[in-house]
């Protein structure tokens, strides 16, 4: 689910994990895919005349290009709001190609581009949001590694930049940034944190986000979906964690499935094939986990057949040794053994870049 590019928090990615801004987008959800930051090749300088910014160092006033007594252009300084403007959307479409080939590594290198002329040129002259979303571009890219720790730093760094400004218009994005953020502590094996962390999330949809702009509202019922998600394998993952260190995962196990139920049925509606995926997977082991072998050999099934469904070659061969593990386990017969194979696709999908664990 987290695969994306946030993000939608790169997330949301997401998440994520992702609607497109004037010259950036959240993150989603995780689930967020690539979303994220995004420069538009067109997009208007976001240039404020008269403001002080800092550049490589020195506190550069920005002067306004127009002679208020004479009414003409200083050409010189509008050159220079042109230059930055092309940097800028350079940058951007830098990400954007990055992004579309899954080079992870050349997105961080393109986020580091942005934070060097960020510096140089001030947040007056630089697109909306920026620090922010470049955080969020740099954790999505570190998540898409496996990196949980480096994904977690960005990702809070970005949530604190926005908090210092953020509107109410910007509640949203917060939330999908905590989204993003209770996956990078599952993948870093903080299961309990990032179980609170998705829960305080549900709370805000539950609540507050009731009283909020109609905009954020709306966008607190479409997370709704993809939180519950996270909780169920939070707390799934936790249930794991108690039955290496020999206890009784039983009732968590139970907990979870029931999570993962109903959130498997709102992504379903939602037609969020990435999130069906990891739902699917997250229900398997859930079956498992509570001892019930036929619902676990059913679901891992129906796991194979949906990503045989997808184009997704990789998920077919993972549910089958899944499939394999199972029936090891639990000593019975693996239905597929002897199976005619199933026919595969022409061509493949890609894989979907949502903000899941």
């Amino acid at each position: 689910m987290m695969q994306r590019c946030l993000s939608r928090l790169a997330i949301r990615r997401a998440a994520a994990v992702s609607a497109a801004r004037l010259v950036g987008s959240s993150t989603t959800t995780a689930s967020a895919a690539g979303g994220g930051f995004v420069l538009a090749s067109n997009a208007p300088l976001r240039a404020r005349f008269n403001a002080t910014t800092t550049a490589a160092g020195d506190s550069t006033t920005l002067k306004n290009p127009v002679n208020v007594e004479t009414f003409e252009l200083d050409e010189t300084i509008v050159k220079r709001h042109q230059e930055i403007g092309q940097r800028w959307s350079d940058i951007g479409e830098e990400l954007q190609l990055a992004k579309a080939e899954n080079n992870h590594l050349s997105v961080i290198a393109a986020v580091a581009k942005g934070h060097a002329l960020l510096v140089e040129v001030g947040p007056m002259d630089s697109p909306v949001q920026c620090y922010t979303n470049l955080c969020m571009e740099e954790a999505q890219a570190h998540f898409n590694l496996g990196q949980g720790k480096e994904a977690l730093d960005a990702a809070t760094k970005s949530k604190e930049s926005l908090k210092k400004t953020a509107t109410d218009a910007d509640a949203a994005m917060l939330s999908e940034i905590d989204e993003f953020i209770g996956h990078a502590l599952l993948l870093t094996g903080n299961a309990t944190k990032a179980e609170e962390v998705f829960r305080a999330i549900l709370l805000w949809i539950d609540t507050d986000s009731k009283k909020a702009l109609p905009m954020v509202s709306v966008a607190a019922v479409n997370q709704r979906r993809t939180v519950l998600l996270g909780l169920g394998m939070a707390i799934k993952c936790a249930a794991e964690k108690t039955v290496e260190t020999r206890g009784d995962g039983t009732a968590e196990f139970a907990k979870a499935l029931d999570i993962l139920l109903d959130a498997l049925a709102l992504n379903t509606e939602a037609e969020d094939a990435g999130s069906v995926k990891q739902n699917l997977l997250g229900i398997v082991k859930c079956f498992v986990g509570v001892g019930d072998s036929r619902q676990a050999v059913a679901t891992c099934e129906k796991y194979i057949n949906f990503c045989h469904r997808a184009g997704d070659p990789e998920g077919v061969n993972h549910g089958t040794l899944l499939l394999q593990e199972i029936c090891n386990k639990f000593n019975i017969p693996n239905p597929l053994v002897g199976a005619p194979k199933a026919k595969q696709p022409e061509t493949t999908a890609p894989a979907d870049p949502a903000i899941n664990p």
